[in-house]
């Protein structure tokens, strides 16, 4: 079903009873967490696709769900404008899907992840009613703060209608530089130590920077954006800050590149790992997953410690291999099964994390019908 509006949805699920109720927009992540067959309805928001106001001089966009990224991106560069995040699948990915699993890319460490920039939110409940949170202002203090339980909830409290977004400039001068050596834990920290305001530093496995069309070595991405004078000073200090380092300059679009390369189709065999650890050992982590996968694709974000690795081909014990992974970040990280084969435990949750997001969902879907079996409900 395709519903055009939220009161049209909501009387979709009133209609329904206690049926159970699969959300999509473009199926882009049709491949993500477990799948169930058998699901009573599906409803899409891909009818859920209008622009319902801007303000530009604000700094503010709301939109529905089913608006795809790659659209708003064009209607937002022509005024100079983006919405900080650089999802997977971006020729696909709507904004409720990108909300809905929180994907928010390499920029994440300088403009904060998903949730950061939700100033408001429409949603509709279980039983049709359709809910609102937040405004259109930056600062809103009043009541729970539902964008953020809602953004990477994968659809199960839930179903987006529209969400109000914070915006920024779009800067003029975007310079991309990939750095390789011994050292490179030394030039993350030193990256991070410096005056540098990078967008992005991220660490790549030597197949993925292969993918890139480089020598096959691990190495750090860095990406400066800003304005010309901003970005030629910081390149200007470079030299100081990477001693030692072999420094080639990339394409502007390396950022997206890497996105896309990531972006493996759902009919392609795979698995994608979401990978959180210390930013402190992000190299480390690379190196190892190196030994034990490969040929993984990894980006880690070395300023937040989250990251993708995507292992293709199949490896023979995903299970097996998970585990090793798990044991390498613990304590403080965690290692979840995007997609992929099934396999216990797949989304590491720990301690008493998932009794607290169950009665959360046991309050705002009593019933589970939202997406049953997807993600940590049964």
């Amino acid at each position: 079903m395709r519903p055009a509006s939220g009161a049209e949805l909501g009387e979709i699920l009133r209609q329904s009873g206690a049926q159970a109720v699969r959300f999509e927009g473009q199926n882009s992540k049709a491949h993500w967490g477990n799948q169930r067959d058998g699901l009573g309805i599906t409803i899409s928001t891909a009818a859920l696709n209008r622009i319902l106001s801007y303000e530009v001089a604000d700094l503010v966009v709301t939109v529905e769900a089913g608006v795809k990224w790659v659209d708003l991106r064009s209607v937002l560069a022509a005024q100079g404008q983006f919405w900080a995040v650089q999802p997977l699948y971006p020729d696909q990915a709507t904004v409720g899907g990108i909300m809905a699993t929180a994907d928010s890319g390499a920029w994440r460490q300088r403009y904060g992840g998903v949730r950061d920039g939700v100033l408001g939110i429409r949603w509709v409940r279980p039983d049709g009613a359709e809910t609102k949170a937040g405004g259109q202002v930056v600062k809103n203090v009043a009541g729970y703060d539902l964008m953020k339980l809602l953004t990477g909830s994968w659809g199960t409290l839930g179903c987006i209608t529209q969400a109000t977004l914070r915006l920024y400039p779009l800067p003029p001068v975007t310079r991309s530089f990939l750095i390789q050596g011994e050292d490179l834990e030394q030039w993350r920290q030193g990256l991070l130590d410096s005056a540098l305001q990078p967008t992005a530093w991220d660490v790549l496995s030597a197949p993925l920077v292969a993918q890139l069309g480089y020598p096959a070595q691990m190495g750090l991405w860095l990406e400066l954006r800003g304005t010309a004078v901003a970005v030629a000073e910081q390149v200007a200090r470079l030299p100081q800050v990477l001693a030692g380092a072999a420094v080639q300059e990339l394409d502007p679009a390396t950022g997206e590149q890497l996105t896309r390369h990531l972006s493996l189709p759902g009919t392609q065999p795979h698995v994608l790992l979401k990978i959180g650890v210390l930013p402190t050992r992000t190299v480390a982590l690379v190196t190892y997953l190196q030994q034990i996968a490969p040929h993984a694709w990894v980006q880690m974000h070395s300023g937040v410690g989250l990251g993708w690795a995507v292992l293709t081909p199949l490896p023979a014990d995903v299970e097996a291999l998970v585990t090793k992974i798990r044991q390498f970040v613990y304590p403080e990280g965690f290692v979840s099964v995007v997609c992929g084969p099934a396999i216990p435990n797949r989304w590491d949750v720990r301690g008493n994390s998932l009794a607290l997001m169950r009665r959360v969902k046991d309050q705002l879907d009593p019933q589970h019908r939202f997406n049953p079996g997807r993600w940590l409900w049964d």
